[in-house]
């Protein structure tokens, strides 16, 4: 019997350990018919600047971490550019020649503000409606 993919994700802080697995199985489920992936629960860097400035530790302890078969780090862009931000931590964890697939996703501003703007989707009215908010409101 195969086993599910496990992914092992990296986040800046402790709320970001509880929404992000949460975000990660809702992207997994309904965009890609994914339901068999498993998501370890989140290292918490403990912040951006150690995200950063720690990223090469926390990607080997994650490389080396039971089951795991791919890498997601995600911060948020705030005030740096996140194009250029993911861009310096793709070429320090493509500098690793590590055996796991990793990804960096920088959120810009905060990934938060996804959950805002699909508010203006189809599903978001649902959201809408459940919240007894007018579809006439805008976020």
């Amino acid at each position: 019997m195969m086993r599910s993919p496990v992914i092992d994700p990296i986040v800046e802080g402790l709320g970001d350990m509880k929404a992000a697995p949460l975000l990660l199985r809702r992207v997994l489920g309904e965009l890609h018919g994914r339901y068999d992936v498993r998501i370890q629960r989140p290292v918490n860097a403990k912040g951006k600047s150690n995200l950063i400035n720690k990223l090469e530790r926390l990607l080997t302890l994650a490389q080396y971490s039971p089951e795991c078969d791919g890498i997601l780090v995600l911060l948020d862009g705030d005030e740096d550019c996140p194009r250029a931000l993911a861009t310096e931590l793709v070429e320090r964890a493509y500098g690793m020649n590590m055996d796991l697939p990793t990804v960096i996703v920088c959120a810009n501003s905060a990934y938060e503000a996804w959950f805002v703007a699909s508010l203006d989707s189809a599903t978001g009215s649902q959201i809408k409606a459940r919240l007894g908010l007018s579809e006439a409101t805008n976020f």
